[in-house]
């Protein structure tokens, strides 16, 4: 008689599960899709992240990114400036199952209003006396060239060939001009007495440093903006900040700080 010694693994095998297909199949439950105000905060945290890290410069490079238009993109970024508290709600949003979702980025556009009119009798009683005074500066002769070649190329075209684009395009080149000609063709040269309206805006600005007040520049080109504060910051010693809507937040942020500005 012969005996047999072997170890033997003995496993369960796991049950299959029955598919049931037809009308009386249960249908899947689905996760639900997470509310859109929701996503677009949680790509505004992201952003700021890259932004303050500096993965991207500014947010108009942010834009060309992610294949939007800056003002969209900054549509996005004015989420963060909601309350925490508010953040943290959107972000909790409830999944919708259907249809629209219950809180829209629309519907938040009346809490992200930063700036309060004039018009308010709150605010009014705030603001000094409006002076409106009205200054002429004589244009330089580069500044008289060049306003005089935009007007020579335009009325060159034929009435039934000039578009509307071309008068608009003009009118934006003449505006430039008239501030300086950096503002319409940067040349890299100095901005040092070729413009009659900077030669009267750094007397201005003189005199404002001078009484020891402040002074607020606006323009529509946030190029020669940029190029106008590195200009007075040279010419008075003080540094000059241009706030623009390219700035990431954190910039916008510490130059609103360092004047002083409050809500």
């Amino acid at each position: 008689m012969t005996t047999v010694v072997r170890t033997i693994h003995i496993t369960r095998k796991a049950r299959r599960k029955r598919v049931v297909l037809g009308p009386d199949a249960p249908k899947p439950e689905l996760p639900g899709r997470v509310p859109r105000v929701a996503r677009l905060l949680a790509l505004a945290i992201k952003y700021d992240r890259l932004l303050r890290k500096g993965v991207v410069a500014d947010l108009s490079e942010l834009a060309r990114l992610c294949q939007v238009t800056q003002p969209r993109m900054t549509q996005i970024m004015n989420l963060l400036h909601l309350a925490p508290d508010i953040q943290e709600a959107i972000l909790f949003l409830p999944c919708a199952d259907r249809g629209r979702d219950g809180v829209t980025e629309r519907a938040l556009n009346g809490i992200l209003v930063f700036r309060r009119t004039k018009t308010e009798p709150d605010v009014a009683a705030e603001l000094p006396e409006r002076i409106d005074e009205l200054d002429h500066c004589t244009m330089t002769p580069e500044q008289i060239g060049l306003y005089q070649a935009v007007l020579d190329r335009l009325m060159a075209k034929d009435a039934d060939e000039r578009k509307q684009g071309d008068i608009l395009a003009a009118i934006t080149a003449l505006k430039q001009i008239c501030n300086h000609p950096v503002a319409y063709d940067d040349d890299g040269r100095p901005l040092e007495g070729r413009s009659g309206k900077l030669a009267r805006l750094e007397e201005i600005v003189d005199s404002v440093f001078a009484a020891g007040e402040k002074v607020l520049v606006f323009t529509h080109f946030a190029q020669w903006g940029m190029k106008l504060a590195d200009h007075l910051s040279e010419r008075t010693g003080t540094e000059v900040a241009c706030y623009h809507g390219g700035l990431a937040r954190g910039v916008r942020d510490r130059i609103i700080a360092a004047e002083g500005v409050t809500g």
